[in-house]
């Protein structure tokens, strides 16, 4: 907040030399003065908002946690019993589809996962394939990486809309989303996330399903 002030301070004593030049016709260096203010300011604002978060489509999900989510169950009431959704239907083909969606910190971090299933890996694979092409129709930059057959994930950058993501994002929290999916054997999961920071919080739920997963396998003996 403090910088905040300091950068209007700045704007507001620079924007009054301006006028105090324009109107009196003299001291011709106060506008020269004003103008390397306003680099000053811009140039500073710049910087900040930089070691906020990092420039525009820099990279911040944890691509490491996307190598780690492989769960083997055999059928899908086994992954409604560990996924635990919030809502369990069907996709247009007929495969089980469920949801959940997870919020954590303050200010929030808005997570929603889906899961679905499929019959064998070949029809899990042309969905996601198709997921993937959807996602690059609709921004800027996807990742795609293959580690073996049996595992597929793609991830996008941390991206906002133009009107708050510059040196003018110091005035407003901004909203800055990130999409990622895996394709393990024949299941896929997809990941949208919602959250007022440019670092991913992706891995973080992926390591809490991870715990619940250990977890649903203790209790049932698997």
């Amino acid at each position: 907040m403090i910088l905040v002030l300091l950068f209007f301070a700045l704007f507001i004593a620079s924007l009054i030399g301006v006028i105090h030049y324009l109107i009196l016709k003299e001291k011709k260096p106060v506008i020269l003065c004003c103008a390397a203010a306003l680099l000053v300011c811009g140039l500073f604002a710049l910087f900040l908002n930089e070691t906020k978060g990092g420039a525009r489509h820099r990279l911040t999900i944890d691509k490491g946690k996307l190598e780690t989510l492989a769960i083997d169950l055999d059928t899908p009431e086994q992954y409604e019993e560990w996924f635990c959704p919030d809502e369990r239907t069907e996709t247009d083909e007929g495969y089980p589809y469920m949801t959940k969606a997870i919020k954590f910190g303050n200010p929030p971090v808005h997570v929603r996962v889906e899961l679905t299933f499929y019959p064998d890996a070949e029809t899990a694979m042309q969905a996601y394939e198709r997921l993937v092409e959807k996602t690059m129709r609709w921004r800027y930059k996807c990742t795609t990486i293959e580690l073996n057959e049996n595992y597929n994930y793609y991830y996008t950058k941390t991206y906002s809309d133009l009107t708050t993501d510059h040196i003018f994002a110091l005035l407003s929290t901004g909203e800055y989303e990130t999409e990622a999916g895996i394709r393990y054997k024949n299941i896929v999961i997809n990941f949208s996330e919602y959250s007022h920071q440019r670092k991913s919080s992706i891995g973080e739920v992926i390591d809490r399903l991870l715990a619940e997963y250990e977890e649903y396998k203790s209790e049932n003996g698997l």
